[in-house]
């Protein structure tokens, strides 16, 4: 007997949405899973067009009397947030994770995250809702990631780390341990972070001071 398929619509078909296109084909790879059935996209320039071989959708609601599964590739946390909470609750939010990534037995996570390739989650962690993590993070123990964050390649987050909801942490960036991130901050990409931030913060050390020439 065929399997049948769970039905996964994707919010935002840029390069997000691209790339959870094919993370969702590598997770069918190991166990035929889902079938993305479309995109989902305000972009007039997009809508009725296909991209993967996927077609793009204005609203979710056109898949009527359907039992859908979502999720959202929107990177900015403000639009992220509109989004989710605009979605009727009969779409059901799901989790996508690589099929490489080792997930703890004490992993606390809400619905709607997207993780990635090459992510190591350590012990302890508490990860909220409608997050992305990127390729090849390091989530370190016991740490707290609220919802709607978006953590971007390579980002190493240490143990006991609180990062509050709706901040984006941009690629390489290395949070010290025991840190508190508030909420809808900006971390820049390559940010070593070794001293709490206040909510609404942003915190860029790129392009870094020339402390000394080398001759």
């Amino acid at each position: 007997m065929k399997k049948k398929l769970k039905k996964l619509v994707i919010f935002g078909a840029g390069s997000s949405g691209k790339e959870i296109k094919l993370l969702v084909d590598e997770i069918n790879d190991k166990s035929n899973t889902w079938e993305i059935i479309g995109f989902i996209d305000k972009n007039q320039k997009l809508i009725g067009k296909k991209i993967k071989g996927i077609k793009v959708y204005k609203e979710i609601s056109e898949f009527k009397n359907q039992e859908i599964n979502w999720v959202c590739s929107i990177m900015n946390p403000k639009i992220k947030i509109k989004i989710c909470k605009s979605i009727n609750k009969k779409y059901k939010a799901i989790n996508l994770l690589h099929p490489s990534v080792r997930v703890p037995n004490d992993l606390k996570i809400g619905k709607g995250n997207v993780i990635f390739s090459n992510i190591h989650l350590s012990y302890g962690v508490r990860l909220g809702s409608h997050c992305m993590i990127s390729f090849g993070c390091d989530i370190g123990h016991n740490s707290i990631i609220s919802n709607y964050n978006s953590i971007m390649p390579g980002s190493i987050i240490n143990g006991f780390t609180l990062i509050g909801e709706a901040c984006v942490v941009g690629s390489g960036s290395i949070i010290n341990t025991k840190i508190k991130i508030g909420k809808e901050s900006i971390i820049g990409s390559g940010s070593f972070i070794f001293e709490n931030v206040k909510n609404k913060t942003s915190v860029f050390n790129l392009p870094r001071q020339i402390k000394k020439s080398i001759k």
